[in-house]
């Protein structure tokens, strides 16, 4: 590669090429985000008309497609779960030799995938069961509209009492919410918790009496506005 400033050489530079008549050209058209926030990653790109393309999802054979006549091509990549991705086309067609080509992409939830997964999941056993066999319960997502009662600091931790039933402005049924994060809903307020259940754990007393009392503890995933 010679460089030229008014007809006179100011530079000169030499690399080695390597060319190979049966190289299998692939031309990636798309732009490959390193994260992806929908369901779903669409790739389109040129190749070698008549080319095969193997799919593969973290070394998993998902799906086989094939270029156009016109050399154009198009695939999608779905994403059930959040999580790292590994990506690869693999390109073929006879007389040429193969081509492969690797993404790792990042599938990361939006708030409403979120809600979505934990209203698939969560149970909501009644309050006399969820006490009764809460051993069978715990590792279970589950989710409960109730009101804030108490909100307090505990080391890096807060804690929450909520009650699920409310009558005559007197609450019962209380559970224990334990969050990383200082709640954004201010106490009184009605909110739908989404959580894992940890067993029985102490909170103060419903009645604000002062006295411990053991009430199914959640660690928070979610809390959000009831429906």
């Amino acid at each position: 590669i010679t460089g030229e400033n008014n007809g006179e050489d100011i530079i000169e530079l030499a690399y080695p090429i390597t060319y190979s008549r049966t190289l299998l050209t692939v031309n990636i058209t798309s732009e490959i985000p390193s994260v992806v926030e929908s369901d779903s990653l669409h790739i389109t790109g040129i190749s070698e008309p008549g080319a095969e393309i193997q799919l593969f999802k973290n070394s998993e054979a998902v799906d086989t497609k094939k270029v156009t006549n016109k050399g154009k091509f198009a695939v999608d990549f779905y994403f059930p779960e959040e999580g790292a991705y590994e990506l690869t086309l693999v390109f073929s067609k006879k007389g040429l030799a193969d081509r492969r080509i690797t993404y790792t992409v990042s599938r990361k939830w939006t708030d409403a995938d979120t809600l979505k997964q934990l209203q698939k999941e969560a149970i909501k056993p009644a309050y006399k069961n969820l006490v009764k066999k809460i051993s069978g319960y715990e590792g279970r997502i589950m989710g409960y509209t109730g009101y804030i009662t108490s909100i307090s600091q505990s080391g890096e931790e807060w804690i929450v009492q909520m009650a699920l039933s409310r009558k005559n402005k007197k609450y019962s049924n209380y559970i224990i919410v334990v969050s990383s994060e200082e709640p954004a809903y201010a106490v009184n307020s009605k909110v739908l918790m989404y959580g894992t259940c940890e067993g029985m754990s102490l909170g103060m007393n419903g009645e604000g009496e002062g006295e411990e009392t053991s009430y199914p503890c959640f660690e928070l995933l979610l809390f959000t506005d009831p429906s």
